[in-house]
């Protein structure tokens, strides 16, 4: 049973039903009812969910793949990757614009990928355009995210506009 949290879920669906690419990062303190937000939220929309842990960039890529193929294309053979962008590049195809991508435990995956916060925002800037940012466009990309805090929750949202 979900109990409370109408607030939060409010501006999660505000985000999913905008004309644009939305991105959401959710975070707080630990065993605050984060993941089960999120579970709740994509409750009946389509959405592929990696928990990572404490593993070896190798695994990573490969349990990451693993879900990926199994929920866009599990009719076609399982491509393998070296690397989150080529990854990423591959499955940007079978992605719609309605699907939520969630990386639960986010920072586990940071720690055995340094670069992945930026594959992402290349990813996300420029689609599957991955030529090198330049420090100015990162410090754009710093300015123009907001955030929305809510005090009692304890959880904050960071949305990419």
């Amino acid at each position: 049973m979900f109990i409370g949290r109408q607030k939060e879920l409010q501006i999660l669906e505000k985000k999913y039903k905008s004309d644009r690419f939305e991105f959401i990062a959710v975070y707080g303190r630990r065993r605050v009812g984060k993941t089960t937000l999120i579970n709740e939220f994509c409750k009946g929309k389509n959405s592929v969910s990696f928990l990572s842990t404490k593993e070896s960039r190798e695994i990573l890529i490969r349990e990451f793949n693993d879900l990926m193929h199994s929920r866009l294309c599990p009719d076609l053979p399982v491509p393998s990757f070296t690397d989150f962008t080529s990854l990423f590049i591959f499955y940007d195809q079978f992605m719609d614009d309605g699907l939520i991508l969630v990386i639960d435990e986010f920072p586990y995956m940071a720690e055995s990928e340094e670069a992945i916060s930026s594959i992402l925002q290349k990813f996300i800037d420029t689609g599957i355009d991955i030529s090198p940012l330049n420090a100015e466009k990162e410090k754009e990309y710093l300015y123009r995210i907001k955030v929305l805090k809510d005090e009692d929750a304890k959880t904050e949202f960071i949305y990419h506009n």
